[in-house]
């Protein structure tokens, strides 16, 4: 009886509360993010292929430097909205949005 559970169940259970922990963690950060608000520029953008067996994946970051002087790094999923931005724009992130938008206000 010990032996199955050591042999099927535990690992089991490990791997159901390891991916548990990753999703609750996961989630914690988007609502962290989600609950941010600040101004700043774009001071870089990233992209990065991955193979991934015989499809060629590729990821894109805008790096933003806030008022505030913290470097934020956030991957967006579209190559047409990472294209809509350059180095040098001013944004803005409000409270509860899920990306930073083109600041519309005037320096």
């Amino acid at each position: 009886m010990l032996d199955q559970l050591t042999s099927f169940w535990l690992p089991l259970l490990l791997a159901v509360g390891f991916l548990a922990g990753v999703s609750y963690y996961r989630h914690w950060q988007e609502k962290k993010w989600k609950e941010q608000s600040w101004t700043g520029v774009i001071i870089e953008k990233e992209s990065q292929k991955q193979r991934r067996g015989p499809l060629v994946q590729t990821r894109y970051w805008i790096i933003l430097q806030t008022d505030q002087g913290e470097k934020v790094r956030r991957e967006v999923f579209s190559e047409r909205f990472y294209n809509s931005f350059q180095v040098g724009d001013r944004m803005e992130k409000k409270k509860g949005e899920d990306f930073p938008q083109k600041s519309t206000a005037i320096e």
